[in-house]
C-alpha cells in the first residue's frame, strides 16, 4: 500500500482550510506515534523484566517518526507557500499554529494523564518527545512556507 503524499499537501492558499487539513493529519500522526512508542516501550519493558538488558528504543522512535514528520511538515509549508505571495511568515505561522492544535491537546492529555499506568521513565521520554514535536512543527511549516523554490 502506497500513500500518495501529494494528496495530503495543500490545494489552496486559505489558512483556515489548509490549517484544518494539517490539524487532522497531525492528529493521525500523533496518534500513530503514540501507539507505536507505547508498544515499543511495553515490549522493551517486558524484555527487561525477563532479564535481558536492552536499552529503551528512544532513538528508534525519534528517527523512525520524527524525521519523516519534519520532512512532511516542511513539504506541507512549501506547498502552501506556492499559493501565497505576501506575508509568508505570518501566514505560515498561522497555518502552523492551527495545525498544531492536536499536538497541544496531546501534551495537555499527557500532563493531566496521571491515570496512565506507564513507567515514569517512559512517560517522561514520551512527554519530551511530544513537546519537541509541538515546538518544531510550526517552525518546519514556517521554513517551508518561506522557501521560494517551485512546488514538488
Amino acid at each position: 500500500m502506497r500513500i500518495n503524499v501529494k494528496a495530503l499537501l495543500p490545494r489552496s492558499g486559505n489558512n483556515i482550510i489548509e490549517g484544518t487539513r494539517l490539524a487532522i493529519t497531525n492528529f493521525l500522526i500523533y496518534l500513530i506515534i503514540g501507539c507505536l512508542s507505547y508498544g515499543l516501550f511495553k515490549i522493551s519493558n517486558w524484555i527487561r523484566h525477563i532479564g535481558i538488558p536492552v536499552p529503551l528504543p528512544v532513538w528508534l522512535i525519534l528517527f523512525g517518526t520524527g524525521i519523516p514528520c519534519f520532512i512532511y511538515w516542511f513539504q506541507y509549508g512549501k506547498a502552501f507557500g506556492t499559493f501565497i505571495n505576501d506575508r509568508r511568515f505570518a501566514r505560515g505561522l498561522s497555518l502552523g499554529a492551527l495545525g498544531n492544535l492536536p499536538g497541544m491537546a496531546f501534551v495537555y492529555i499527557l500532563i493531566k494523564g496521571d491515570y496512565l499506568s506507564v513507567n515514569r521513565e517512559n512517560f517522561l521520554i514520551v512527554f519530551i518527545m511530544y513537546t519537541m514535536l509541538l515546538i518544531l512543527m510550526p517552525i518546519m511549516v514556517i521554513l517551508g512556507t518561506m522557501d521560494n523554490q517551485k512546488r514538488l
